[in-house]
């Protein structure tokens, strides 16, 4: 059966394909720690015709997984309350070795880089934790795996700080730095305490695979943390363009001063620009329950007056009109749509988000309404995406209407800065701390001046603010409004 056929089912012929205790039965099996050890996945990626085995029963990986699949589309597609009744397996492990496979057998398909790897299979565990990275080496592009040395011997930081050091050599790019969270890095605490929206108890045996790195700088991600990931970066692993989305450093070079020596200073000499510094922060984000699908939810206008509590003549902003736009795409971070490198354009965003929003905003737009009503008819496809490094395409009759991504709330901060532009940020973003774009870097950091050195800064991770984002530093900069400067990464 063709799966997009089942949208076109009547209720009634859903429930004759709907087996509950196939799904159930499917869940125990994703269950299981086998599917999340990290050296599974380069077993099961290289085998040539791999057999999953239970009990007395044996299938093919392709029949295991097309099972899966199959069983998925039927849920997605059923009734509402049908997808309730039973828990929804995480079935990023399978997608995730089905894309690798084939990746590697099909012919215009490439090796996945380490930097990929590593962010796309972070809920994947490894009894030691050398091994987070060495057991992906068999599945990687040789020229990454070529610069990492296998040394168990070795501390764990030291490990991810070269893993940093040979991505930024071989590739000439920062984007590996879009991955830090300073919130994937916590310090122990003798009690419970909430992170991420999970209680975790300490000692608990499902405690979350955080393990606190105190020599670790907070240029380098914490691989061992399942939060590691590249928030504003492409989301889609079968596809073999693992480019960003953004280009906040436009046309600029990566420039490291002490590239041979930050494993040994622990420490990354970084020429780039600082932005602006942030003003004020929204206390009530990141959302703890964003309510994506419930348009009227309190949050999205009280976000808005946030954003307009500044009057326009202190803003960077010509127009509530324009204003209102930037925060319809602060939201979206850009108006991506989810798993693709496209975005939004501003005629497709207005009419989305407006429409998704209608209830909790009609009270709040008054004015900001009018302004855009115009913009408020559903455009036709050509009129709806462009590609961010050449503007518009008309290629995207092939794309459909896709869905914007609203996941950056669920993570982010809502800030303002003392210029007057709204932004979202890392969850630990504070007033006071800096908005930079560094050479080489596809989106902007937020970093925070180190208490313990000074003159050194701190990763905090990074940030989406609407008119940064795709080299307008460097033309300030070379305009001489903004200036040049190495920031000392510690």
């Amino acid at each position: 059966m063709d799966p997009s056929s089942i949208t076109q089912m009547t209720n009634v012929e859903k429930d004759r394909l709907w087996d509950r205790r196939a799904w159930l039965g499917f869940n125990r099996m994703q269950e299981r720690p086998y599917f999340r050890r990290r050296w599974i996945y380069q077993e099961i990626v290289l085998s040539l015709n791999p057999y999953i085995i239970c009990g007395d029963q044996c299938l093919s990986w392709d029949q295991y997984y097309g099972a899966v699949v199959h069983r998925w589309v039927i849920l997605i597609n059923n009734r509402f309350d049908r997808s309730l009744e039973v828990t929804s397996t995480d079935v990023e492990p399978l997608s995730t070795i089905d894309a690798l496979r084939h990746r590697l057998v099909h012919p215009e398909g490439s090796q996945a880089g380490l930097f990929e790897l590593l962010t796309k299979l972070r809920r994947a565990a490894s009894t030691v934790l050398h091994d987070l990275v060495y057991a992906l080496l068999g599945l990687c592009d040789e020229q990454d795996s070529r610069g990492i040395t296998i040394d168990y011997k070795r501390p764990i930081e030291a490990v991810f700080m070269e893993v940093v050091i040979n991505y930024i050599r071989t590739y000439g790019s920062l984007d590996i730095l879009n991955t830090v969270h300073q919130s994937t890095n916590p310090p122990p605490r003798p009690y419970p305490y909430i992170i991420n929206d999970v209680l975790m108890t300490p000692g608990d045996p499902n405690f979350a695979r955080t393990t606190y790195l105190p020599a670790l700088p907070s240029w380098t991600p914490n691989w061992v943390s399942a939060n590691t990931s590249w928030e504003l970066g492409t989301g889609d692993l079968a596809s073999n363009d693992y480019s960003p989305v953004f280009r906040a450093c436009g046309n600029t070079t990566m420039k490291v001063l002490n590239l041979d020596r930050a494993i040994e200073e622990k420490a990354l000499l970084a020429l780039g620009v600082e932005v602006d510094r942030v003003a004020q922060v929204h206390i009530l984000s990141p959302m703890t329950h964003p309510q994506q699908n419930d348009p009227s939810c309190w949050l999205f206008p009280h976000f808005w007056d946030f954003c307009r509590s500044r009057p326009i003549s202190q803003s960077p902003y010509r127009s509530e009109a324009e204003r209102l736009n930037c925060y319809f795409r602060t939201l979206s971070a850009g108006g991506r749509l989810t798993g693709l490198r496209v975005i939004a354009t501003d005629r497709y965003l207005r009419y989305y988000c407006t429409h998704f929003f209608a209830a909790g905003l009609a009270s709040r737009l008054q004015s900001e309404a009018l302004l855009l009503a115009q913009d408020y008819a559903q455009p036709s496809l050509s009129e709806c995406y462009e590609m961010p490094e050449n503007g518009f395409s008309g290629d995207s009759e092939e794309l459909g209407y896709g869905r914007i991504t609203f996941d950056a709330m669920c993570h982010g901060r809502l800030f303002v800065t003392a210029g007057g532009w709204i932004g979202l940020g890392p969850r630990e973003t504070m007033p006071g701390q800096s908005i930079c774009v560094l050479f080489g870097g596809s989106s902007p950091l937020m970093l925070k001046a180190s208490d313990a050195i000074p003159g050194a800064w701190c990763v905090q991770g990074e940030v989406y603010m609407h008119g940064w984002m795709f080299g307008q530093a460097i033309e300030n900069m070379e305009y001489g409004v903004l200036d040049s400067q190495v920031f000392r990464l510690v």
